[in-house]
């Protein structure tokens, strides 16, 4: 527990410092990072390639992942592009290689959980720079969506440790109950409402925003949660525990940002709807 704080602690100060201090190459390096380690994570859960093999595959898969996440972040029109770039990429890949006479059904699967990576990580990645360039309140936007996925998913755990009685997905996640959920979901509305009344109780810009971004909190920690969820499914078809083991107490690093797989993304373009502007 106390290396689980600790290590904790030190992450939220490293958030923090990416958000509010350090310039927005800091917070587009960081995202770069953070994805190539959920990459190692998922291509060890997933592929069993002879070494060179694995060496190419990896590559250029990474390779494309990055360049995606970079171009998202410079600006929309290069985000689409790269976005489409990449499954051209895959595909000629997997016919060429098929071509040699591999197994076409194994290069079939291959290619479906290559895709499966790319979209998945992109998807908890790629969003932080735009929602954080999208208004000139952008870095506080995208400390809202940590505190209403994050939040939402402690608040979640007490819940259910608590007073969970009801199995949410008893074979997917044991220990997630509906009573968890639902007081989950409360703590995303109360991180919201915390948020507006520390960083932004008296800018004008907010007045007409605080019922949009309070409404849309609790439907960003429901997917916060379902992205949990995810997460786990991914984990027990591999009959594994946690994703990896890179931050000691806490597990692997899509451990502890699978929340973001399935809101930022939807709470980005949300706020290109409401605001203007972006993709």
């Amino acid at each position: 527990m106390k290396t689980r704080v600790i290590f904790g602690f030190g992450a939220a100060i490293l958030l923090v410092t990416a958000l509010y201090v350090a310039p927005l190459w800091f917070l587009a390096a960081m995202s770069c990072s953070a994805a190539i380690l959920g990459f190692l994570e998922f291509d060890k859960l997933f592929f069993f390639h002879p070494r060179a093999q694995a060496k190419l595959r990896r590559g250029i898969q990474l390779a494309l992942l990055i360049f995606t996440i970079c171009a998202m972040a410079h600006s929309p029109l290069t985000g689409w592009l790269a976005f489409w770039v990449s499954p051209i990429v895959m595909s000629i890949f997997h016919v060429f290689h098929s071509n040699k006479g591999e197994d076409f059904a194994r290069e079939v699967r291959e290619a479906s959980l290559e895709v499966l990576a790319f979209w998945y990580l992109l998807s908890i990645f790629g969003f932080l720079v735009p929602i954080a360039k999208i208004h000139p309140h952008g870095r506080d936007l995208l400390f809202l969506l940590f505190i209403v996925v994050f939040l939402g998913d402690t608040v979640a755990f007490l819940v259910g440790r608590t007073w969970g009685r009801h199995s949410l997905a008893s074979l997917v996640s044991p220990k997630k109950t509906v009573e968890g959920a639902v007081g989950g979901i409360f703590g995303s509305i109360l991180g919201a409402v915390v948020w507006f009344a520390v960083l932004h109780r008296e800018a004008e810009w907010f007045d007409t925003t605080f019922w949009a971004l309070i409404l849309v909190s609790p439907f960003i920690g429901a997917l916060g949660q379902l992205g949990d969820l995810f997460e786990s499914l991914l984990k027990r078809s591999r009959q594994q525990k946690d994703s990896g083991a890179f931050l000691p107490g806490h597990g692997g690093m899509l451990d502890r940002v699978d929340g973001l797989a399935l809101s930022a993304p939807l709470f980005y373009f949300y706020l290109v709807i409401f605001f203007g502007g972006g993709f």
